[in-house]
């Protein structure tokens, strides 16, 4: 061998010895013949320990079959790429290799780079795990959820809940937009949304109005993310139905997700220099990108300080850490590639390694590796779980995970917070979640379980668990059991969700419903009771008034010519006595009727209904020279017309009757409401006083006495009973000497 192809061997071999990953040869025997130092700071060995010892005696025994096989299929030709083996290193720790091997034939040797990729591997567990948690959390989510092409609309997944609460199967949704499920008019403030979310602003939130599949439109609140999907820009979207919270307002806003990104692949770079910065030896990606970076050309013997090519900063920082490594200094950094396109981000991990000669340092040996993915992908994981924590913490909903072979019990950060625990003083397990469970839910508990394990059930639970201070809490638990390819239970996994706040409000909302049905049926009977009481008093004070009033008449006839006029005007207040206190026992028997008689509810023409109390009231109208104005009336679904004629004939009779010195003007209206009709008799005569705005609908009481108005006081009591028998209600607007407009609402 010459001189130069020697110095080459060892240029080559010093740059071995700097790599990163263990570079090796095998015999045919698989024995070690030459490695690098790397196989010392991965595996814990140094060369001598290994050269001479079969490569399999260092393999795990699970993995020696496969590694057999391997190797075969390389000594016989077939290049290996991307094997994954556990190697057992000096300390009896598991590493994770990832072998390229090629068989030379000429030299009859196994050519192998290793790399240990064990906390990859770990990683891309974790990144199965979350992924997994995520889908749990997205099809178990108790809110609908889906996942939209953000240009077409398309949808692309749903959840159960969104199926289950819009009516649509999953094979409908999928072939659906999300323009389907939305009114004519907000489809266009849809395609404005997705202007919008052109631009910076990745996240929507907004009301919207959907229809669901039997037509019915219900309000919702939307959240909207942008995430990745099956390697796609995809919207997931979160609907909260809050149809009947502004239902409920009228009568008195969880959750982005992304999916996981797939790690790109990585080049490593390798060069060395002397101590005169010269270049001794690269490979193709150092050259490449040294090339694209400066523009130059380079090859062994150049100087690789580039001045003429890279700024006085760039030159400086690279002089400083091959300085560092020329005095003896072994390191590896992170670092960012300034030299890449605008919004491009890579990161390279370098390290650094003297090379010596007869102790002497002579130049540094280095390798580079594109990081960016690892860095990437540690990021989005941590983003994820942060989001994902974030969901849980808004819904209170924890995610947990029972390893059905090992008995080994995970639970998310939310279900410690829901359990009153933390991770660093309770380590979950079935045997003391058993424990948590209050006494009286624990066999039924138990049955659902056994149900779940026997295949003939999912978990949908709720149930009742203890607290360390003794505080009990409801909790709703859904899961589902997951089993290996030979049909044994591998794994059992679901959400709990903290329900105590709508247990409590449901138990409290049962103890007044109780309550108040208690207190109406006391009502009911105490009403009864006054109105038997008001109808037979009345029924029976009419003969006694029948026989004073006919007697009195009776004398007043016969003895007409021997009473003085005094005596003529007793017998006269005597008979109007009579006749007033019959009048009022009349209106009470009507009022009492009213009370006890239920009403028939048709369709009623309201023209016809004004028609008939003008005919009654045709004498009052000419005497008093009354105009009566009627608007247009609208036609009831549900009204009595006998009922209405008398509550009309009333409200009119007491406007002509509470008259000004004007001529008495009467007008009629109605106007539409959503749930009603709204009805108004407005007046000019004398009005009345605020103070008696609702004193004026109770029976018996009367604002004048009889020498100025005649009446019983119980007309507008009978006009207010009338209106609640349609399940509307009565009121009056008037100032005094301005006339007064009575209101009553007719429901549709």
């Amino acid at each position: 061998m010459s001189k130069l192809e020697s110095g080459i061997l060892e240029e080559y071999e010093r740059i071995m010895d700097a790599s990163l990953d263990i570079i090796c040869t095998m015999n045919r025997d698989g024995m070690f013949t030459r490695i690098s130092t790397a196989a010392t700071r991965i595996l814990g060995y140094n060369t001598e320990e290994l050269i001479g010892k079969p490569y399999l005696s260092f393999i795990e025994e699970h993995d020696q079959q496969a590694t057999v096989a391997m190797l075969a299929n390389a000594i016989s030709g077939q290049p290996v790429s991307f094997f994954d083996n556990k190697v057992i290193s000096k300390n009896r720790q598991s590493i994770t290799i990832r072998w390229s091997i090629n068989w030379n034939k000429s030299a009859q040797a196994l050519f192998c780079i290793g790399r240990d990729v064990t906390e990859r591997v770990k990683n891309e567990q974790r990144l199965e795990q979350s992924e997994r948690w995520y889908r749990n959390l997205f099809h178990h989510n108790p809110l609908p959820m889906w996942i939209i092409d953000p240009d077409t609309k398309q949808f692309l997944e749903v959840n159960e809940k969104a199926i289950n609460h819009y009516g649509y199967s999953r094979e409908e949704f999928l072939q659906m937009t999300a323009h389907d499920i939305r009114p004519e008019a907000d489809r266009e403030r849809l395609k404005k949304v997705q202007r919008i979310r052109e631009g910076n602003n990745l996240v929507h939130k907004g009301r919207w109005k959907h229809i669901k599949k039997n037509g019915e439109i219900i309000d919702i609140e939307i959240t909207s993310h942008q995430i990745e999907f099956n390697g796609k820009l995809a919207s997931l979207i979160l609907s909260n139905d809050i149809t009947d919270r502004l239902k409920l307002e009228l009568q008195k806003k969880e959750e982005e997700r992304n999916k996981i990104a797939l790690i790109n692949t990585t080049s490593d770079m390798i060069w060395s220099i002397d101590a005169g910065y010269n270049l001794l030896a690269a490979n193709r990606s150092f050259i490449e990108t040294t090339e694209r970076t400066s523009n130059v050309s380079i090859q062994v013997g150049d100087n690789m300080l580039l001045e003429s090519s890279y700024p006085k900063e760039h030159i400086q920082y690279w002089k400083t850490l091959y300085n560092r490594a020329l005095s003896g200094e072994s390191f590896h950094m992170q670092s960012l590639d300034v030299y890449t396109e605008p919004g491009e981000e890579i990161w390279w991990e370098t390290s650094f390694n003297p090379i010596r000669e007869e102790q002497k340092i002579v130049g540094v040996a280095c390798h580079s590796r594109n990081i960016t993915q690892n860095r990437k992908y540690q990021s989005e994981l941590w983003q994820l779980n942060q989001k994902l924590e974030t969901a849980q913490k808004l819904a209170k909903l924890g995610y947990w995970e029972l390893n059905m072979k090992t008995n080994e019990l995970f639970w998310t950060h939310e279900v410690y917070t829901i359990w009153g625990r933390h991770p660093s003083n309770f380590q979950p397990s079935f045997e003391l979640f058993l424990e948590t469970l209050h006494p009286d839910d624990r066999e039924t508990f138990l049955k659902k379980r056994a149900q779940v394990l026997n295949g003939n059930d999912s978990l949908d639970f709720e149930h009742r668990i203890l607290l360390p201070d003794g505080t009990i809490r409801y909790v709703h638990e859904r899961g589902n059991l997951f089993k290996d390819q030979h049909g044994k239970p591998m794994r059992y996994s679901g959400t709990v969700q903290d329900i105590t706040q709508r247990k409590l409000y449901e138990q409290a909302l049962e103890k007044a419903n109780q309550e108040l049905s208690e207190r109406a049926e006391q009502l009911s009977r105490s009403n009864a009771e006054l109105e038997r009481f008001a109808f037979i008093a009345s029924h029976d004070l009419q003969e006694p008034l029948r026989m004073v009033s006919s007697f009195l008449q009776l004398v007043e006839k016969r003895y007409k010519d021997k009473l003085d006029e005094a005596g003529k005007q007793y017998i006269q207040y005597a008979v109007s006595g009579a006749e007033r206190m019959k009048k009022l026992i009349n209106d009470l028997l009507a009022y009492s009727r009213l009370e006890n008689t239920a009403v028939e509810l048709t369709q009623v023409d309201m023209n016809q209904v004004l028609n008939e109390v003008a005919n009654n009231l045709q004498e009052t109208i000419a005497e008093n020279n009354a105009i009566l104005t009627i608007n247009p009336m609208p036609i009831l679904s549900n009204g009595n017309f006998s009922g209405l004629v008398q509550l009309l004939q009333n409200l009119i009779g007491n406007a002509i009757k509470y008259r000004s010195e004007l001529q008495p003007e009467i007008r009629i209206s109605a106007k539409e409401e959503d749930n009603h009709w709204q009805f108004a008799v407005k007046d000019n005569g004398i009005g009345i006083e605020s103070d008696y705005f609702e004193k004026i609908f109770v029976i018996f009481q009367r604002l004048h006495n009889m020498s100025e108005y005649s009446g019983t006081g119980i007309g507008l009591a009978i006009c207010k009973k009338i209106v609640e028998q349609h399940k509307g209600k009565i009121w009056v607007y008037s100032k005094e000497n301005e006339g007064s407009t009575f209101y009553f609402t007719i429901k549709k």
